[in-house]
């Protein structure tokens, strides 16, 4: 019978160290990815892509998101402005903090494309200057050509943080992987933030290339057979 209890005592010993590597692996892989959203929030911040509380982001781990609590600067923020929401339901895991007015749309993002492991929202001054336009942001230059990997949606302006701004960008975001909200923002979507943050700069340069082009009074744009192509590369 010791024998028999000293080995169910090891067996027990050996399951809860198990456990607890996993719970240690589970909390190092959800501050790593926060860390990761403190850094592009910082530098998302530093572009000028957005002023004081503007802008959200988020990133997706397994069946649930971190994204910035409501009225957190991304500037500013550090991890703890970061609160885990579960995508199925919308509930917050945080008792102390709300999360972000537009985590609608983030949700939807998550909850239509599985590709889908980071959403990033700001407010770039000439994305905004395109929005209220219909340029074709997808034909002005080869770098968001291949960057974005998509054409581009354009939604009318619907007052943010509704569902029924959510329900908008749920349908456009089936096909598009970035989407201008018109007198906005912008809404750029990626497998990680890094991603994502590469979509939202190649939108803001191609917008930023179309108004400099502009001013100098001459344009043009890639042909159409030309995005396709770019289109249905995987990059360079």
């Amino acid at each position: 019978m010791r024998l028999i209890r000293d080995e169910m005592g090891k067996r027990e010993r050996r399951y809860s160290k198990t456990k607890e590597r996993r719970q240690e692996k589970a909390m190092t892989g959800e501050e790593a990815l926060k860390s990761r959203l403190v850094e592009i929030g910082r530098r998302i911040d530093a572009l000028g892509l957005t002023i004081g509380a503007g802008g959200n982001i988020s990133a997706r781990r397994g069946e649930a998101m971190f994204i910035k609590r409501k009225g957190a600067h991304l500037g500013s923020a550090g991890a703890r402005d970061y609160v885990k929401v579960d995508i199925l339901s919308g509930r917050c895991s945080s008792r102390r903090f709300e999360p972000s007015s537009e985590s609608y749309f983030h949700l939807a993002c998550y909850g239509k494309r599985k590709d889908i492991g980071a959403v990033i929202h700001t407010h770039p001054v000439f994305i905004n200057a395109l929005g209220i336009s219909d340029i074709p942001l997808e034909r002005l230059t080869y770098e968001s050509l291949v960057s974005i990997g998509t054409s581009v949606a354009r939604i009318a302006y619907i007052r943010p943080g509704t569902r029924r701004l959510a329900s908008s960008v749920e349908k456009a975001v089936r096909d598009h992987n970035a989407i201008i909200l018109k007198n906005h923002g912008l809404i750029a979507v990626g497998a990680d933030p890094g991603e994502a943050m590469a979509r939202t700069m190649a939108a803001e340069r191609a917008a930023l290339s179309y108004v400099c082009a502009k001013v100098m009074g001459r344009t043009s744009f890639i042909p159409g057979k030309e995005v396709l192509h770019f289109i249905c590369s995987a990059g360079e």
